[in-house]
């Protein structure tokens, strides 16, 4: 029974995942602005970016550690405030916009 709970819980609604698909999009043309509730119920603006250009040549850079693991829920970006990969729930989001 826990294992269906949890598939349940990953799945995402056709508007969450519309969402997913549109923000990763604006990700790999511009910096975004991702406002965003974080787990410890704290909000959170994040400066965020996949554009090529922008992101670091290895995955452990000036971190020492792996980027976030991807799954449905969860948007992998670059925070650029942070130089370092980050990453947020999709179901998580309260706004977001392109920055440049």
């Amino acid at each position: 029974m826990i294992h269906i709970m949890a598939k349940i819980i990953d799945n995402l609604t056709e508007q969450q995942d519309a969402l997913r698909s549109e923000i990763i999009a604006a990700l790999h043309e511009s910096v975004c602005s991702v406002t965003f509730i974080k787990s410890d119920g704290t909000e959170r603006v994040m400066q965020c970016t996949l554009l090529p250009e922008r992101l670091p040549i290895r995955d452990d850079a000036n971190t020492g550690k792996p980027k976030p693991k991807r799954t449905p829920m969860n948007v992998v970006v670059w925070d650029i405030e942070k130089s370092d990969w980050r990453s947020f729930n999709i179901k998580n989001v309260i706004r977001w916009k392109r920055e440049r």
